[in-house]
């Protein structure tokens, strides 16, 4: 009896390890489900917005592609990318200002360190006069942290590109400082920088490139 006794121990042991094993098994697989089927749908997104069909897709495709991602912005383990992707479909349907802004703020919720949602902020604040300085603000956050990331830096001179009036001196060299240091070494920045120019009014591109002539004089577009 005593043998028995001191065996039923063990034996009760065994089970419920088997039975935690079998549950963390099971866990897994159905995380791993889980994450295959936000795989395929992220490559949607991917794929749509890299197609840029916000010009020709209707606005309730990519409103549905929105809800699909926007219900995994909470899951653990892809909540940053799902934001990201969220606000990058919300962008592309042309979202209101203040859309624009609480999903930015979400996503740095989670990562501040993504210089994208700083150029929404920047953009989204600018819709309201009482928040240009918060614009400028987020702006600057950008180039703090992403400052060689090509997409933040063409999202930063075109936008203040398009407040040029409004930016201080501080902020226009800053901007030089970066176009400078990059269109003699990336050919997509400079075609971006005539982009850039051609989407001005004639008297302000001729402002932007003057003043840059005085920032560089070597400068040749």
């Amino acid at each position: 009896m005593m043998a028995l006794a001191g065996a039923q121990p063990r034996w009760v042991g065994r089970v419920v390890f088997s039975a935690l094993t079998v549950l963390v098994a099971g866990w897994m697989i159905y995380k791993g489900i889980e994450l295959i089927r936000f795989d395929h749908l992220n490559r949607r997104v991917a794929s749509t917005l890299a197609a840029d069909v916000g010009k020709s897709s209707p606005p309730a495709e990519l409103t549905t592609l929105q809800d699909d991602i926007g219900a995994w912005r909470d899951s653990s383990g892809v909540r940053a990318l799902a934001r990201t992707q969220y606000q990058a479909l919300g962008r592309a349907s042309y979202q209101q200002p203040s859309a624009s802004m609480a999903n930015a703020v979400s996503i740095l919720q989670i990562d501040p360190v993504i210089p994208n949602p700083w150029l929404d902020i920047a953009e989204a604040a600018w819709a309201t006069p009482e928040t240009h300085a918060l614009a400028f603000e987020a702006w600057a956050m950008s180039s703090i942290v992403a400052p060689r990331e090509l997409e933040a830096l063409q999202r930063r001179i075109s936008f203040l590109a398009a407040v040029w009036p409004d930016a201080s001196e501080a902020q226009k060299r800053r901007m030089f400082f970066e176009v400078d240091s990059l269109l003699d070494k990336q050919n997509a920045m400079r075609t971006q920088w005539r982009f850039i120019l051609a989407s001005l009014s004639p008297d302000r591109r001729r402002e932007v490139e003057d003043a840059f002539r005085v920032y560089n004089p070597a400068y040749r577009r």
